[in-house]
């Protein structure tokens, strides 16, 4: 197992066939009152994700370990 790393990534909310089959109302919600907040104010798009998980996975990444990664535009803020 050396060499192994383990991390996470959050994600935020992500332009997916399942969010957008959410209710219109739902939908509306989600355009008024939570991508307004984002510091990056959009639906994130799946690549966008993909591609953290892509850095995570490639050797650019190799020490990084035990972390966990936000991808969600500044909608998931810690601290």
């Amino acid at each position: 197992m050396a060499g192994t790393t383990a991390n996470a990534v959050t994600v935020g909310l992500t332009q997916t066939d399942s969010v957008m089959q959410c209710p219109p109302d739902a939908l509306e919600i989600f355009k008024r009152e939570f991508i307004p907040l984002q510091s990056m104010p959009r639906f994130g798009q799946p690549e966008d994700v993909a591609d953290v998980v892509g850095l995570l996975c490639s050797r650019d990444a190799r020490w990084i370990t035990g972390c966990v990664i936000s991808a969600s535009g500044g909608g998931i803020k810690i601290g």
